[in-house]
């Protein structure tokens, strides 16, 4: 951390079925917290 970190969301339509899951290990490993730790913040807080 402390440096900017960027991933492609991609904006097709449908994603393939393991992309949202990649995305959010991706910034869950930069945070350095467990993926399940990232969506308990971003969707039950």
């Amino acid at each position: 951390m402390g440096h900017e970190h960027s991933i492609t969301i991609p904006a097709h339509s449908p994603i393939k079925v393991g992309t949202p899951n990649n995305i959010l290990k991706n910034i869950a490993a930069y945070l350095k917290i467990t993926k399940e730790d990232l969506v308990e913040n971003l969707f039950y807080n």
